[in-house]
């Protein structure tokens, strides 16, 4: 008896299902949205629909930056106040005795410098140094002989130099020392004690002029001097100068061919 209502009940809710199917399959496709029944019902439709581009949260409009003024680039200038260098130079060749000391300042301003007596053009440099027998135009002070020699000769890797940077006062200071140093040359008031003496004065430091070329060399290396490193302007015949006079009183001559060539 109950194998006999199981299989009665079971029967009962097969009917019941094969009854509601349709229904309910019906019942769904009236309630679909209009779009999914356009797709349904006519694939060609769903291709006339834009596609609109999905948006991308993690990307944010780049800003509106109104265009700037149109400025002239700016020209840089020099701040440190420096117009010129100057450098206290020695040489030495054989025998000892004949080594040389000098002042030169190369020009690092916009516009010409005054060094003594001499008008240093942009770019360019002057020697200037004490010489006596080396010379045939008088002993004395000569501006450029120094710088055109050691060009000539291609010698420049044998000079010890100490430089400092000058502003336009320091400058100054070093031209009116040149300018009123006496154009004289003795065996002590030589070379080296014409460059020690106005490089003390104008870079303010203590070197003891030794009149001696070797110890006077020394003093210069022991002072900090470096070998080789100075560039100096090679100027040409008509750039190298004689002084005549001292102060107020003094000028400048070309020099002669003895002079140049010696």
């Amino acid at each position: 008896m109950k194998n006999s209502f199981v299989k009665k009940l079971t029967a009962l809710l097969l009917a019941l299902t094969v009854a509601v199917v349709p229904f309910v399959t019906g019942f769904a496709a009236e309630t679909a949205p209009a779009d999914e029944e356009i797709l349904l019902s006519d694939p060609r439709a769903a291709e006339d629909i834009p596609e609109i581009p999905e948006e991308n949260p993690t990307e944010s409009p780049e800003p509106i930056v109104p265009d700037e003024p149109s400025v002239e680039p700016e020209i840089p200038q020099n701040n440190n106040g420096y117009v010129a260098c100057a450098s206290i130079c020695s040489s030495m060749s054989v025998p000892l005795i004949a080594g040389h000391t000098y002042i030169y300042v190369q020009n690092l301003s916009d516009k010409p410098i005054q060094v003594g007596l001499y008008e240093v053009p942009v770019g360019q440099g002057v020697s200037v140094g004490a010489f006596s027998f080396s010379v045939s135009d008088g002993w004395g002070l000569y501006y450029n002989l120094e710088a055109f020699r050691e060009n000539r000769d291609n010698a420049e890797g044998r000079i010890w130099s100490k430089s400092k940077m000058l502003d336009e006062s320091g400058l100054n200071r070093l031209s009116n020392n040149l300018k009123n140093y006496l154009n004289y040359w003795d065996p002590f008031f030589n070379c080296a004690f014409f460059a020690y003496s106005v490089w003390n004065v104008s870079a303010g430091d203590m070197l003891i002029p030794l009149v001696i070329p070797v110890l006077s060399h020394l003093m210069l290396m022991i002072a900090g001097g470096h070998k080789g490193v100075l560039d100096l302007y090679c100027p040409t015949e008509d750039q190298v100068f004689r002084q005549r006079g001292s102060g107020s009183n003094a000028r400048l001559e070309p020099v002669g061919s003895r002079t140049i060539n010696a």
